[in-house]
């Protein structure tokens, strides 16, 4: 699977527009507000008014989105700041001025929303927000079933950018939505509350009632129909994203097989499903399955393909899930080094991370790590030191590091450092809030 030169000028192209673009639009928001304060000093209210509510409409259109609404607590400051205002001054005059084909486009005003969003975050709260954490290692709680002070304290003092529950957090389905809905309340920030769900016997939202357990789908029509039903089961409990299906060649009970034409086929089928139901898709493992018996001198499971074997076979499930519209990819911890030039895992390797998956294969969306928990990082590398290679490699969000606290301070530190560019970090929240605001682009508001 070679991708011509002219293809990978095009999308790198492509890229540094988008960039330019949002920058641009982060100069435009805060032109706007500049604007704002010259209409209230010296060209009459009445402009003033006429910004004042284009920029409430901006912030409005942000309630509604599925995985990224806006929470009770941000929304509510935007709420007691409109209250503050007289009545009449929510009106706008009727002579407000047409849009004109320099108005910006409904993409440019969301990058310009999410810049301001971004441009307004304090340092730790960016860094915070690369982290998805599991609900017990968050809290500091061996059991969590219900979201309250512990909940509300942890997300106050750390404004992290997710959570991944499974089927020990469930105990029905009334308990799964109030927790999910209260987490989501405590947030200043939109959460990606997330599951592995497979929709096998045994699963949490079969556990949970909300789902019936199902066989392994054998047709694209039923794969289709699995990943809608699932889908529409997560978005009742209030999830928004799932860690699946996994596109690896597998014969786990909860993988679709090892023939690559027809793992691609059947992956890709979920992901339409699961969109359909306003669920977002989070594939893994790339680059492919590893031989823990291959495995190197030490445990780390080992992928030993060729770049050519792998791109004739694992490669084709993870291209046809970027095609149907996979919005994250979870990179693995096995050694690839036929790929990688040595044993580095593939987490947290650059030449696998940015160089094949980001550029070779033009995956535009988020890019995470399996849990750094695992014996095949945390045997060899501190939290800190983790966290901080992969974040280098090009990875945006950081799942399970065995000490978050480590970690975190470990990113902070290596910032400030200059180890890592503030740039970088803000790239990566931009990636991961087009995602939380994906419905506002795809429905054109």
């Amino acid at each position: 699977m070679e991708i011509q030169e002219k293809e990978r000028e095009q999308e790198e192209q492509k890229r540094e527009a988008r960039k330019q673009r949002r920058r641009a639009s982060q100069w435009a928001a805060r032109g706007i507000l500049l604007f704002a304060i010259l209409a209230v000093l010296g060209l009459g209210v009445f402009a003033y008014l006429s910004l004042r509510r284009w920029v409430s409409q901006k912030i409005d259109e942000l309630n509604g989105c599925d995985l990224g609404t806006p929470p009770t607590a941000f929304m509510e400051s935007v709420q007691q700041s409109q209250a503050a205002l007289p009545e009449e001054s929510l009106v706008a005059p009727e002579t407000v001025a047409e849009e004109t084909e320099d108005s910006p486009s409904p993409e440019e005003q969301l990058d310009a929303v999410i810049g301001e969003i971004i441009s307004g975050m304090t340092l730790e709260e960016k860094v915070a927000g690369l982290f998805w954490l599991k609900p017990t290692s968050f809290v500091g709680a061996s059991r969590v079933v219900r979201a309250g002070e512990m909940t509300q304290k942890a997300l106050a003092q750390h404004a992290i950018g997710g959570l991944l529950y499974d089927k020990a957090q469930v105990e029905g389905a009334e308990q799964l939505k109030t927790m999910l809905s209260q987490t989501d309340s405590y947030a200043k920030y939109p959460l990606f509350l997330g599951m592995r769900e497979y929709g096998i016997q045994g699963s949490a939202l079969v556990k949970a009632g909300l789902l019936e357990a199902q066989t392994l789908p054998a047709t694209e029509e039923e794969a289709y129909a699995r990943g809608k039903a699932i889908g529409e089961a997560m978005a009742q409990a209030g999830l928004g994203a799932n860690l699946a299906p996994l596109a690896e060649l597998s014969a786990a009970e909860w993988a679709y097989g090892t023939d690559p034409q027809t793992v691609s086929a059947l992956v890709a089928a979920q992901i339409r499903g699961q969109k359909e139901s306003g669920i977002s898709s989070v594939v893994g493992l790339f680059p492919g399955a590893a031989a823990e018996d291959a495995a190197e001198e030490g445990g780390r499971p080992l992928l030993s393909k060729t770049l050519e074997e792998w791109q004739a076979s694992d490669a084709l499930p993870f291209a046809a899930a970027i095609a149907a519209g996979a919005e994250a990819v979870v990179v693995s911890h096995a050694a690839v080094p036929a790929i990688a030039g040595d044993n580095t895992p593939a987490s947290m390797s650059k030449r696998v991370v940015t160089d094949l998956l980001r550029k070779e294969m033009g995956f535009a969306g988020v890019i995470l790590t399996q849990e750094l928990d695992a014996e095949a990082v945390a045997q060899y590398y501190g939290a800190d030191e983790a966290a901080i290679m992969a974040i280098r490699a090009g990875c945006d969000m950081l799942l399970c590091p065995e000490d978050f606290p480590k970690a975190y301070q470990g990113v902070l530190g290596a910032i400030e450092a200059g180890t890592i560019s503030l740039e970088r970090v803000e790239d990566s929240l931009y990636r991961i809030y087009r995602i939380k605001f994906r419905e506002k682009l795809e429905s054109g508001e």
